[in-house]
């Protein structure tokens, strides 16, 4: 899929427009969070996991949560550079 300036993006196989503007503000944006959570959710249950086995309870609460933050931002920056790179390269 490529946007070629029109604000309709089409897909190269057969030319056909798929949606108008897909690289809107809010399409970034639900990109971005959907691959945040892609990422973060997984991310955030194995960090549980081990800082369940590891620290208790507590462990297992802060480990979860640092875990999935990390997640959830690696997820975001790497879901704005794939939509970068279909809207813009």
């Amino acid at each position: 899929m490529r946007n070629f300036g029109s604000g309709l993006v089409y897909n190269l196989n057969d030319s056909t427009p798929v949606y108008g503007n897909a690289c809107g503000f809010n399409d970034f944006t639900s990109h971005m969070n959907t691959q945040g959570f892609n990422i973060g959710g997984p991310s955030g249950i194995g960090g549980a996991l081990l800082g369940g086995i590891s620290g208790g309870p507590a462990g297992a609460f802060s480990a979860g949560i640092a875990s999935f933050t990390a997640g959830y931002i690696g997820g975001a920056v790497w879901g704005f550079g794939q939509k970068a790179y279909e809207c813009w390269f």
